[in-house]
């Protein structure tokens, strides 16, 4: 099988949960002409028939039915991830790694992060308390 073109996937995602081209066409923002030439490509690609065409819709076939959940799952995946980028650009994402000795942790530290995490959901800790300074430091400056 030759390699499969992602952006080929999308467009047959699109025909498949519109049960359309014209529908797809539209959603996508190109020409139905431009859906139909990317699922007869598709097709090539995969070595079968996606789809039946009627004259207003099209039918998925077994394959298309088999193909259709792994590439929705993948693309709502792919928006998801899409979705964390774009509020990571106007709030704090990602894992805050805190080191402390283990009295000014258990003090200081658990309450604040508490605090954080409720104004910050989409950021995570890992926080390593202990007393031994000199190891802390250690972890601290590697980055664990």
């Amino acid at each position: 099988m030759n390699s499969v073109d992602f952006n080929r996937l999308r467009v047959f995602y699109y025909v498949c949960r519109n049960g359309s081209i014209g529908k797809a066409a539209d959603e996508l923002h190109i020409t139905r002409s431009a859906v139909s030439q990317q699922i007869a490509k598709l097709e090539d690609e995969l070595g079968t028939k996606l789809f039946l065409r009627g004259n207003r819709n099209v039918i998925p076939t077994s394959e298309a039915k088999d193909l259709f959940p792994l590439i929705e799952a993948f693309i709502k995946d792919i928006h998801g991830k899409k979705e964390l980028i774009e509020r990571g650009k106007h709030e704090p994402v990602g894992q805050l790694r805190i080191g402390a000795p283990i009295v000014f942790g258990e003090t200081f530290v658990i309450g604040t992060v508490a605090k954080f995490t409720k104004s910050y959901p989409l950021v995570s800790f890992s926080l390593s308390f202990m007393n031994e300074p000199c190891l802390l430091a250690e972890r601290v400056l590697a980055g664990e």
